[in-house]
């Protein structure tokens, strides 16, 4: 438990390797494939098909999204048993062939740089939590890394939350906005005002973007998603207990 009542998922202790705790995997098939990665534990599977709140008609446009990996670190930077953090992190992105990592709690500041945590073929784009100079409290934080191939047209770190959100371009030639979202236990803010820039952020991306898709997600904690859902009209893909009998970690397409 940190100073700030945030807590975090260790790596295991148990593993060989170890392994990082929640890891939501969504890989790009005709269902969304998420596995989850429990602490010392084996791999759950659950396939989800999109339903009809997702695909509401026919005439939706199809086509192949990045495979995603939406995991809480807790810090990037720290060492278990002689194991880099980063470094788990960059072995099990390569096993599972993953193309976009969005990284809750990175405990990362403005006093380290990209290249301490880099992964090769990777780029790496950040909102640390003193991102700004507004945010004294330690910890926190949320960084995105992107295979290099894919091009990152614009990126945008949100002034009043832990939040990131990239527009890629993808191979087929559509886009794809990218939200990742650290909403920590205490806050200084109102939840309807994350709720309301999340739907902003989406909002705005597909009424320019109507063929695009939107992936939001992260560590969300107990952020009341049924009022992200009803404001920005994404569904919300994981309903099965991320951490202990919580769903902390979710993300909403």
């Amino acid at each position: 438990m940190s100073s700030s009542g945030e807590s975090c998922s260790n790596l295991s202790s148990s593993c060989e390797r170890p392994h990082l705790y929640g890891n939501l995997h969504i890989s790009p098939s005709d269902s969304l494939n998420i596995h989850l990665n429990t602490s010392g534990g084996d791999e759950e599977q659950c396939d989800l098909t999109p339903s009809a709140s997702i695909f509401p008609d026919s005439s939706t446009v199809m086509f192949p999204v990045p495979k995603c990996l939406f995991s809480n670190i807790c810090s990037l930077n720290k060492t278990i048993k002689k194991v880099r953090a980063f470094t788990t992190l960059a072995a099990d992105m390569r096993s599972l062939d993953i193309d976009v990592a969005v990284i809750s709690e990175t405990h990362l500041n403005n006093m380290i740089l990209d290249s301490v945590v880099a992964i090769d073929g990777y780029t790496i784009h950040r909102r640390d939590r003193d991102w700004g100079g507004k945010d004294k409290r330690k910890k926190g934080g949320i960084a995105v890394y992107v295979r290099e191939q894919l091009k990152v047209l614009d990126v945008k770190q949100d002034s009043a939350f832990e939040m990131i959100s990239l527009r890629l371009l993808l191979p087929t030639s559509h886009q794809m906005l990218l939200v990742g979202v650290y909403h920590p236990p205490k806050v200084s803010y109102q939840e309807i005002e994350l709720v309301d820039a999340i739907s902003a952020l989406a909002d705005d991306f597909l009424d320019s973007v109507p063929e695009g898709v939107v992936l939001c997600g992260g560590d969300v904690n107990r952020l009341d998603l049924n009022s992200v859902v009803s404001a920005s009209g994404l569904s919300a893909l994981v309903d099965f207990p991320t951490r202990g009998q919580a769903t902390l970690d979710n993300c909403l397409t």
